[in-house]
């Protein structure tokens, strides 16, 4: 298996698990077990509209923000499409956490500031391959020929972990770095995810990551922007994940996205469950048959 060698940066605790599944009688406790103690998230809903563009630009832009301000976990999907250059995208800041996939397409804003995004699951997946799509970003000029406005940084600077579907990024003329990225620390290569990466499409030039990133990896410039390693660095005994290069250092097999420490409450993420911040695998609530 390809190994980088190199610890990575530290990172912070924030317990977050799958998305629910809501069985009759018991939709509210049933909630409380499989996201524990998220007492200051919000849990928003998402989208399913794909690449339809509502009415106007500005009216699509405010329904986006209606939909997505404040959420840190969205149950379906996230899909940023046709913002223009002005649009304010800070509310994307505070989603940790997408249980469907994430859609990025026809926008001319210059930045994707989602950079508490730790966990994209994959329940639901776009073209029924990819978790993660980065499509056609850009404003080509005909009057200077030349691409005026786009996406040039997707700030994903906190994702480490696609658990299912892969990733397509094209006709990204002016998008940064994400060449840079090493994809199967965030896939699992092991079920063969589609990986569509155009080189063609990426700028010539871009702005250098910081010194101080691991293998040159980065999502932006600064240091803020390196991608972190939570696979590639892991020891040969770890299962799936790590928080350091030693054979201590491996996460508990039901965490996603990484952890702080080897028990299940170390947790960054869950795989399956979390039972009041302990990952599981199965759920043990008892459920109301009558």
């Amino acid at each position: 298996m390809e190994r980088i060698l190199l610890p990575r940066a530290p990172v912070l605790l924030v317990l977050r698990p799958r998305a629910p599944v809501l069985l009759p009688r018991a939709p509210v406790l049933l909630l409380l077990l499989l996201f524990g103690r998220v007492c200051c998230a919000k849990v928003c809903q998402g989208s399913s509209n794909a690449l339809s563009l509502l009415v106007t630009e500005e009216s699509h832009y405010n329904n986006m923000k209606k939909t997505y301000e404040n959420c840190t976990t969205i149950l379906e999907n996230l899909e940023i499409t046709h913002t223009l250059q002005h649009h304010d995208l800070s509310f994307l800041e505070t989603i940790e956490e997408v249980g469907g996939y994430v859609l990025i397409a026809f926008n001319k804003v210059d930045t994707i500031p989602l950079s508490r995004l730790r966990l994209i699951r994959g329940h639901s997946l776009y073209d029924e391959q990819f978790s993660l799509a980065v499509l056609s970003n850009y404003v080509y000029s005909q009057e200077h020929q030349n691409y005026s406005s786009g996406v040039r940084n997707l700030q994903l600077s906190n994702l480490t972990e696609i658990l299912k579907g892969g990733v397509r990024i094209t006709h990204n003329p002016l998008l940064c770095h994400v060449d840079s990225i090493q994809w199967w620390d965030i896939l699992d290569k092991s079920a063969d995810p589609a990986l569509v990466l155009n080189h063609d499409d990426l700028p010539n030039s871009c702005p250098k990551c910081d010194g101080g990133c691991v293998n040159g990896s980065c999502w932006a410039p600064g240091p803020q922007h390196c991608q972190q390693f939570s696979r590639l660095i892991c020891a040969d005994q770890c299962n799936h994940r790590c928080h350091g290069p030693g054979p201590s250092d491996c996460c508990h097999d039901e965490c996603a996205a990484g952890c702080t420490g080897p028990r299940a409450t170390h947790c960054l993420a869950c795989r399956s469950f979390s039972d009041d911040g302990t990952c599981k695998k199965t759920c043990d609530w008892p459920m109301d048959t009558t």
